[in-house]
C-alpha cells in the first residue's frame, strides 16, 4: 500500500518596501523561481509604501511576467508594521512569509523554510541571513561577526529575521512596532506554538558600512526589543545579555587586531542598548 503523500502547504509571501529599486527586481525574480516540492507559492504581494524610485515600475514589470507578483501601493509610507498589516489583510493559504526588500534568498530557501511546519506544534520559521560585506575592514567585521554570533544564539534559541514564515494565523501587528518579526513571534508564542530557526534556509543581506549606520542600527533594533519586552513580555533570544557575552567571549583568539575589533564592537553594542 502507498503511503500518503503530505499535504503542501500554500504560501503567500508578503514584501514590504520602500524605495528598493536596486534590489527589488532581482529578490522577485529569486521568490518567483524557488525551487519547492512542500509547498506552493500562491501570491506574492509587494506592498510598495511610499516609494519616490523605480521600485513600483521594477515591480510591476515583475508582474507583468509573473502572474502570481500583485504590487500594492500605499500612498504614504506609514512604517514597515503598516505596510505588513495591508499584506496580513490579503494573505491567504496555509503558510505567511514576511520578507524584507533588501535581501536575496538561494534557490531553496523557502522550501527549508517551510520544512518545519510539517509538525503540527511550530507556529513560526526563520532564516539564517549571511552578510554580503567583507570582513576585511572594522564595520564589516562587526556586521560579520555579529550576524555569526545570533547564528550561534539562534541554534540554541530561535531568533527570527529579514525573512520569516508562519502560519497564516495572525491578522495584524501593532502600527507601532518597531520590530515587526519579534511581533509576530510573540504573537505566535501566545498561541502556544513554537518558533523553529532554520539554519540552512539562507538569505544574503547587506550590513552597514560605516559605524555611525550600525550604530543606528543597532540602537534601533535594541530599543525595538525593549518595547516588545515592555508590550508582551516577551524577551528575543539575542536579547539575553549573558547569552550574547558568553558567545562573544568565544570568538577571543591569538588575532590582537581582531580581539581589538571585536572590543569595540561589543563597547558599540553596549552603547547602543544605553
Amino acid at each position: 500500500m502507498k503511503a500518503n503523500k503530505p499535504k503542501k502547504l500554500i504560501v503567500t509571501i508578503g514584501i514590504p518596501a520602500f524605495n528598493e529599486e536596486a534590489n527589488i527586481g532581482k529578490l522577485l525574480a529569486s521568490l518567483a523561481n524557488q525551487k519547492t516540492a512542500l509547498c506552493v507559492i500562491k501570491k506574492i504581494y509587494v506592498v510598495a509604501s511610499g516609494c519616490t524610485d523605480r521600485t513600483v515600475a521594477i515591480a510591476e514589470k515583475a508582474a507583468r511576467k509573473h502572474p502570481c507578483i500583485t504590487v500594492v501601493k500605499q500612498k504614504e509610507r506609514k512604517g514597515k508594521a503598516s505596510a505588513i498589516n495591508l499584506f496580513l489583510k490579503r494573505a491567504t493559504g496555509d503558510i505567511a512569509v514576511v520578507c524584507s526588500a533588501d535581501i536575496l534568498p538561494q534557490k531553496d530557501t523557502l522550501e527549508k523554510l517551510c520544512r518545519p511546519f510539517r509538525s503540527v506544534q511550530t507556529g513560526m520559521t526563520g532564516v539564517r541571513p549571511i552578510p554580503v560585506n567583507g570582513a576585511e575592514n572594522y564595520v564589516g567585521f562587526c556586521v560579520n561577526t555579529l550576524w555569526n554570533l545570533h547564528h550561534e544564539i539562534a541554534k540554541k534559541s530561535a531568533k527570527c529575521g529579514e525573512m520569516v514564515a508562519f502560519r497564516n494565523i495572525i491578522r495584524k501587528i501593532p502600527v507601532e512596532s518597531p520590530v515587526d518579526e519579534a511581533s509576530i513571534e510573540a504573537a505566535i508564542k501566545k498561541e502556544g506554538l513554537i518558533i523553529v530557526y532554520s539554519p540552512d534556509a539562507v538569505v544574503r543581506n547587506k550590513g552597514p558600512e560605516k559605524w555611525h549606520e550600525f550604530l543606528r542600527q543597532r540602537r534601533r533594533i535594541n530599543y525595538g526589543h525593549l518595547w516588545i519586552k515592555k508590550k508582551y513580555g516577551h524577551r528575543v533570544a539575542t536579547a539575553d545579555n549573558n547569552g550574547v557575552l558568553r558567545a562573544t567571549l568565544k570568538k577571543l583568539g591569538p588575532n590582537l587586531k581582531k580581539d581589538i575589533w571585536l572590543a569595540g564592537m561589543v563597547a558599540t553594542e553596549l552603547l547602543s542598548r544605553i
